[in-house]
């Protein structure tokens, strides 16, 4: 969930599956060799275009597994644009719209994933969990985030 620093929220609208026609954050699965929050930073330059930096961990789903396709824990992690400047550019593939939204403007959307709705009016209300330095431990392996 990328934040920029007058409280609008950028998302994207999906192309293919139950994402389809409707807004959501950008993201996707961690690749191989990468971490979490790498992955967040990478799925939201190629999805919307857009550079943005890990500000801390906003929120966490977990469900019992479904299907051989279905992740299990979802992280959302809350993120800002490097350049507020910049404005979305959808990938095309994965998503045919980028854009930024108000709170309010999401408040109302209709073609929304809940999920989307339900982590992005919280966003103004509670800070996200930072990550945290663990000597000995942080560094390219694993990150902490509390």
């Amino acid at each position: 969930m990328v934040v920029a620093t007058d409280g609008r929220i950028l998302l994207v609208r999906g192309t293919y599956g139950p994402q389809r026609g409707r807004w959501h954050f950008p993201g996707g699965r961690v690749e191989p060799g990468e971490l979490a929050p790498e992955a967040a930073r990478r799925e939201v330059r190629e999805e919307a275009g857009i550079d943005a930096e890990v500000v801390g961990l906003a929120a966490v789903r977990h469900r019992l597994e479904l299907g051989p396709h279905l992740t299990p824990i979802y992280l959302i992690f809350r993120l800002r644009p490097r350049d507020e400047a910049q404005s979305p550019c959808p990938d095309g593939d994965e998503c045919d719209a980028a854009r930024w939204f108000t709170p309010g403007e999401i408040a109302a959307m209709t073609d929304i994933l809940p999920i989307t709705r339900a982590v992005a009016l919280r966003a103004g209300q509670q800070p996200p969990l930072g990550e945290v330095e663990v000597p000995g431990q942080s560094g390219e392996a694993w990150t902490l985030f509390a």
